[in-house]
């Protein structure tokens, strides 16, 4: 049996390792070249620069930066335009043949930023940070839970499936929560991982970290105790600290999206969102509802499940296998039979099916959306929509509706200047405007 203190001390295991600062050239894993190339067009766009400007620029360590400057002095691309003092102080500057090849160096790729990280280097530390490590207890599920309407069977079925890091497949009636419900599961993705700004993969970026998917933070307190040990930078800053990531793709989700793209004009790679969602959790919402027949997307995840590594593919024709370890969360209306085999369907670890609620849940969601509009709960008011709705319509109770048919009653108080207020008329009119009819 798992503790909570026990998984305290595994959480606080993977928040130790942090990716180490390069001493040297050669410890970045990058081609001296390929790193003059980036300082000479990182000039090219912001002049006259300070060591310590480059250093931010590209995120590598001020002494690894004066030795690139050192090299292309020596070849005559830049030199040095005033300072005094320190090397810190000087102002470097392109020459005009460092201007000239800076055009060049365009040519090739037109990505001006942090450092790109190997994916040699990368793909060797993915187990330090998987999600295998991640684990959740009852309390820790029923602290997130709190406040959510579900059943007791149902939590204790998602924190060993979260536990595992395998697929989890949620099912059930449209409206029923499922995209909700994940996104309260997200909240158990607990502890912190380093995400490289870029991957090099044969000199070809991918730009990696994305401020839509990954959200920075500050080292916590323990990081930072274990960090202050090394001097300067306290990790490579090539990567940046962030929460677990969590990428959300509906009925949008198209197979290119899976694929590296490419961009013919500036020459460099945005990574896929399953590379993006690496040691997180990727959600794929309304499955079913893409463009793509369901059996042509879930054969698409049969191998990077099993193996746990997935292949990419250069516009150059070059393939390449890059980590897979990320939580899967499909999310679908429909039967699962209907979207996949057999076969497919054993890979995934745990199938959860969210039911319609029970009247006392149904109430429950009611009694809490009135409170968080600010519309006085009224019993008989709710008695009258369950009898003359929901039961002599036989329509079943799902979680949307509350807030749906609520924010309509509001809606009605507002246009009719009257005080917010359940009534009959308001009721029948926000059910009739809410589901369709025949005609």
């Amino acid at each position: 049996m798992i503790t909570a203190s026990a998984a305290e001390e595994k959480k606080e295991e993977k928040t130790v390792w942090f990716p180490p600062v390069p001493a040297s050239i050669e410890d970045t894993g990058l081609d001296l070249l390929f790193l003059v190339e980036l300082i000479t067009k990182t000039f090219y766009v912001n002049g006259i620069l300070r060591i310590p400007e480059i250093s931010e620029y590209i995120k590598l360590p001020p002494n690894l930066v004066e030795d690139l400057l050192d090299f292309m002095r020596r070849e005559k691309y830049c030199e040095i335009r005033g300072g005094s003092g320190t090397t810190a102080s000087f102002l470097f500057e392109l020459t005009d043949l460092g201007r000239s090849r800076a055009v060049d160096f365009f040519n090739r790729s037109q990505y001006v930023g942090p450092a790109p990280v190997p994916l040699e280097m990368y793909a060797e530390v993915s187990s330090q940070q998987t999600v295998k490590n991640i684990f959740i207890t009852r309390d820790n599920i029923r602290r997130v839970f709190q406040n959510l309407i579900i059943k007791e069977s149902l939590i204790d079925q998602i924190g060993p499936a979260i536990n595992s890091g395998k697929p989890i497949f949620l099912y059930g009636p449209p409206g029923i929560g499922k995209t909700y419900l994940a996104g309260h599961i997200v909240s158990l993705l607990e502890g912190n991982i380093y995400i490289p700004y870029a991957l090099a993969v044969d000199n070809q970026i991918i730009k990696l970290f994305d401020p839509t998917n990954h959200e920075p933070v500050s080292p916590s307190l323990s990081q930072e105790k274990h960090l202050s040990l090394l001097k300067k930078e306290s990790y490579d800053q090539r990567w940046i600290y962030s929460k677990r990531p969590v990428v959300l793709a509906g009925g949008e989700l198209t197979m290119d999206m899976l694929d590296l793209q490419f961009n013919p004009v500036s020459k460099y790679y945005e990574a896929p969102l399953q590379l993006k969602a690496n040691h997180g959790m990727f959600i794929i919402d309304d499955l079913g509802r893409q463009t793509i027949p369901p059996f042509v997307l879930m054969n698409r995840w049969i191998m990077p499940l099993e193996n746990h590594f997935d292949f990419l593919t250069l516009h150059t024709g070059k393939k390449f296998p890059i980590p897979f370890d990320i939580i899967v969360v499909f999310s679908t209306n429909f039967p699962p039979k209907d979207l996949a085999d057999e076969a497919f369907l054993r890979r995934i670890g745990y199938k959860l099916k969210i039911d319609y609620l029970e009247l006392e849940e149904y109430e429950k969601i009611f009694k809490q959306f009135c409170q968080r509009k600010g519309i006085p709960y009224d019993q008989e008011m709710f008695s009258y929509l369950v009898k003359e709705h929901h039961e002599k319509k036989g329509v079943r109770f799902v979680a949307c509706y509350p807030r749906d048919i609520i924010e309509q009653v509001i809606d009605l108080c507002h246009y009719h200047s009257v005080p917010l207020k359940f009534s009959k008329e308001f009721i029948d009119q926000a059910w009739d405007d809410y589901f369709v009819t025949d005609f």
